[in-house]
């Protein structure tokens, strides 16, 4: 069995400069998000702190999850070379850090805390910057898909931001129910085990709607497009509910998680329902064909594309050699009529 640092090592010395670039600055990121938080819990210790114990491991856990998706999001983005998924990155990540900032800044009120996420800030600056330059580098395994086809084009891209949505979705998600149920546990056993339900059930049905709209299967598609439309019906409940509690520190910032969250379905609902009009137009081959990767599940993005151009080629050869077979039998045409007027003229001549 090989070593997986050896083979991770090999993966990173393949990527290109500029994957490189985003992925260490996406971890350097990560590390100061740890430290940020190891500074409140030290704030918290020596009893310097605003806010109660409870509070401090809400926003631990949910900076601990935070963390952890955010940077599998940016590794998935260069494994899949999703376009789209990059700027969903980048806008999360600049709204994130904004409302990060304003919440350290309510509750913990530590100078030294702001400045590390200035330093955030500079990170996202760094991701505008690396924009152009990232969505260059995934065209081509875009159009290694699509072609050339409009039609095709406009497929593949809703398909795209589809993907794109559904990992931020189960990010997102996944964070928000957790909180939900950490802040249910304090009112009713039955709320924690609904809440941790729930989390498995959007799980489940992100993983039946990516399989169902890629092979287009319309069950599996409807059953994830009634989930997905669900979902936020029971946000919008569990929003009521807790302004019906006792205000707590974690009633405002639950709120706007769960509208965040609200914003994301709707746009992976509207998605989802142009992906099941556009079903039995093409896309189905091309996702399924064996130079496409599946773009989440698997790794060989590379294998992807160069499947791809072994495709195409082979099929620019195929063309080549039909045309010169073509032209031979055109000239065994031609040579059979012209063999054909020469013996009807001997026989003339006889």
């Amino acid at each position: 069995m090989k070593n997986p640092f050896v083979i991770l090592a090999k993966w990173v010395k393949n990527l290109e400069r500029i994957h490189k670039l985003f992925l260490f600055c996406a971890l350097i990121e990560s590390i100061i998000l740890i430290i940020t938080q190891l500074v409140g819990v030290t704030n918290y210790s020596q009893k310097r702190e605003i806010v109660s114990k409870n509070t401090l491991i809400f926003y631990t856990i949910l900076f601990a999850l935070s963390v952890a998706f955010g940077f599998f999001f940016a590794v998935r983005i260069v494994i899949s070379r999703n376009m789209y998924q990059y700027v969903t990155f980048t806008i999360c990540t600049i709204l994130l850090t904004g409302y990060a900032i304003y919440e350290i800044a309510t509750l913990y009120s530590n100078p030294r805390i702001i400045v590390l996420f200035c330093v955030i800030i500079v990170f996202d600056v760094i991701y505008l910057f690396l924009l152009n330059r990232m969505l260059t580098s995934f065209r081509f395994a875009f159009f290694s898909i699509a072609g050339g086809s409009h039609l095709m084009k406009s497929l593949y891209r809703i398909w795209s931001i589809i993907v794109s949505q559904m990992q931020l979705d189960v990010m997102v998600n996944v964070v928000l129910l957790c909180a939900l149920a950490f802040y249910s546990s304090k009112i009713s056993d039955a709320y924690l085990w609904i809440n941790l339900l729930v989390v498995v059930l959007d799980i489940a049905s992100i993983v039946i709607g990516y399989i169902g709209i890629k092979r287009e299967h319309k069950n599996m598609t409807k059953f994830f497009l009634i989930i997905v439309f669900l979902q936020p019906i029971y946000d919008i409940v569990k929003t009521i509910l807790i302004w019906t509690e006792e205000k707590q520190d974690t009633t405002i910032p639950l709120t706007i998680m769960i509208c965040f969250g609200i914003i994301i379905r709707t746009i992976l609902i509207i998605f989802g329902i142009k992906a099941y009009k556009n079903f039995g137009k093409g896309l189905k081959y091309r996702l399924s064909s064996e130079y496409v990767s599946s773009g989440w599940f698997t790794t060989k993005q590379s294998g992807r594309v160069q499947y791809g151009l072994l495709d195409q080629n082979t099929e620019s050869e195929n063309g080549r050699k039909a045309d010169s077979n073509s032209e031979l039998d055109d000239e065994d045409t031609e040579n059979d009529g012209s063999k054909s007027s020469t013996s009807s003229s001997i026989q003339t001549s006889d």
